[in-house]
């Protein structure tokens, strides 16, 4: 819903190629989010205490804090860094319409939108 595995790809295959370090954090970031999301539906650690589900957790706030920190100096890397600003406003919805209705509703996600899709050329919400 959020991000398709078409556009996932998309990214992942943009971003290997690139020497910028904000957008090779950003794939860090992603492999470190899917990692997480992976370990975190283990019925046996619901608290998410697992040493490996920790460990995911901690690199992707190390690239999150990267992608933070530096300036970018490709356009996947400006892209990332739209990327990880829409993660931490990210409407959050699980409902597909309820989610296209706060986008709808506010601007600063439109903004967000267009700049992604100028950057990448990808449609629809940033991959996070």
């Amino acid at each position: 819903m959020h991000n398709t595995s078409e556009a996932r790809r998309a990214v992942l295959t943009a971003l290997s190629s690139t020497s910028c370090p904000v957008a090779v954090a950003y794939r860090d970031w992603l492999e470190a989010r899917a990692d997480w999301c992976a370990l975190a539906n283990d019925p046996n650690d619901p608290d998410w205490k697992a040493p490996a589900i920790v460990e995911a957790q901690e690199r992707e706030d190390a690239a999150a804090a990267t992608m933070k920190a530096l300036k970018p100096t490709s356009d996947e890397g400006l892209a990332a860094q739209i990327a990880l600003a829409w993660a931490f406003l990210d409407p959050g919805n699980t409902d597909p319409d309820l989610y296209a209705e706060r986008v709808q509703e506010e601007t600063g996600l439109q903004i967000m939108m267009v700049v992604w899709k100028n950057l990448t050329g990808q449609d629809g919400y940033p991959v996070t």
